[in-house]
């Protein structure tokens, strides 16, 4: 059957869970060939309560559409809900927002914890235990663009974890830092990390410590190298110890005075199994020359130095 659009009726709170997606492919669609899957509604006194096709009812409402095809469905609130989820899930993967918003409906539906973990979970495409089921409902308290991040794939949930434990006041500086220096959120995650790690051990509000570091930050470089010096200065805030060994490893390296065509390259970090020498050469004679450079300067104290440091 059809009804007016106006006869319709939302429950955001329990019923949509899509988020983040694209409207204009459906839009195109319903144009050349109509709404070809009735939405799914309940009776609710005058009106019908939407269960299922929050997209195409809002693709309707954009196209200025005055009726839509409707399915109704008897039963009641959860069993409605099971019938949205096992339609979603049986046409696509849910983002995590999503799955977010599917476990904090049943709560909301009065679903035991343990229910939706064993049940419920294994149904979103989660392991069944309780960290996944926290982990979810935490990150809906990030603002908008970090939901957004999170739904497109772009922020790993387990950053937004993190995040959902900051002050909005820290979030909010942790935002305008990315977009300021236009950071591709796939790999903002370290600098999260580094920031909790350093909000932890030190106490320290994170928005003042951006601001700090931002402002040891040369402003006469492109975004992109502003941005890797503003790294470099947290991850040397993280780990001085590093910080300052990677300080002396480039004296030694400059000690040795080596052309460009000899590179003594340490293990991540200083900590491995030893440093590595690389060599660009184009034959062998300059085979030759490099060797014996290197043979010469084994005569420095400096390799000694470098060799007690890795």
């Amino acid at each position: 059957m059809e009804i007016k659009l106006t006869q319709l009726a939302e429950d955001r709170s329990l019923f949509c869970f899509s988020y983040g997606y694209d409207l204009e492919p459906l839009i195109l669609s319903i144009v050349q060939s109509g709404i070809l899957h009735p939405l799914l509604v309940r009776k609710q006194e005058r009106k019908y309560l939407l269960v299922s096709g929050q997209k195409r009812y809002q693709a309707a409402k954009k196209l200025g559409l005055t009726e839509v095809p409707v399915q109704e469905l008897k039963g009641d609130l959860l069993q409605a809900f099971q019938v949205v989820l096992l339609e979603n899930r049986s046409i696509r993967d849910l983002n995590p927002v999503e799955k977010a918003l599917a476990i904090r409906s049943l709560q909301r539906l009065k679903v035991a914890d343990t229910e939706i973990i064993s049940v419920y979970l294994p149904l979103l495409g989660l392991s069944p235990t309780k960290d996944n089921l926290d982990d979810h409902l935490s990150i809906l308290v990030l603002e908008e663009a970090y939901l957004q991040q999170i739904a497109a794939g772009r922020l790993p949930l387990d950053a937004g974890v993190v995040l959902s434990k900051w002050q909005v006041a820290e979030t909010a500086e942790l935002l305008k830092l990315l977009v300021n220096y236009k950071v591709n959120f796939s790999k903002a995650k370290e600098v999260i990390n580094y920031l909790d790690d350093i909000k932890l051990r030190d106490k320290l509000d994170i928005g003042q410590l951006i601001r700090a570091l931002i402002g040891e930050v040369p402003k006469n470089k492109q975004m992109d190298q502003q941005f890797e010096a503003f790294r470099n200065l947290l991850r040397a805030r993280r780990y001085p110890h590093i910080a300052q060994a990677e300080i002396k490893w480039a004296a030694n390296v400059k000690e040795l005075a080596f052309s460009d065509k000899i590179k003594v390259i340490p293990p991540k970090d200083l900590e491995g199994e030893g440093l590595t020498v690389q060599l660009n050469i184009k034959d062998k004679q300059a085979l030759n020359e490099q060797v014996a450079r290197l043979s010469a300067s084994l005569a420095q104290d400096t390799w000694d130095e470098m060799f007690r440091s890795v």
